[in-house]
């Protein structure tokens, strides 16, 4: 099945912001334009897109850190090898 592509209203772009396919992407999103439209119109990716709009962080590829913290309990539960030392 072929899909339709929809029409897109063109938006002229400054001469100031026509360099990079970048530039144009955050030309167009300031002017309120939708992410999938933007790709259209420059005939680009959508994920081209998102990926110059959303910037990527090293926090991002982390674990939060209160996800990584261990919480000091009054009476901890012994380990393994305490449990075999109290065996022998």
């Amino acid at each position: 099945m072929a899909t339709a592509k929809q029409a897109v209203k063109k938006v002229r772009i400054p001469k100031a912001h026509n360099g990079s396919v970048a530039a144009r992407v955050r030309y167009l999103d300031g002017t309120g334009m939708k992410r999938a439209d933007i790709a259209r119109q420059l005939d680009v990716r959508y994920q081209r897109v998102r990926n110059v709009l959303v910037p990527r962080t090293k926090a991002a590829d982390t674990e939060p850190a209160e996800a990584t913290e261990i919480e000091a309990d009054d009476e901890a539960e012994p380990t393994d090898s305490e449990l075999a030392a109290q065996a022998s």
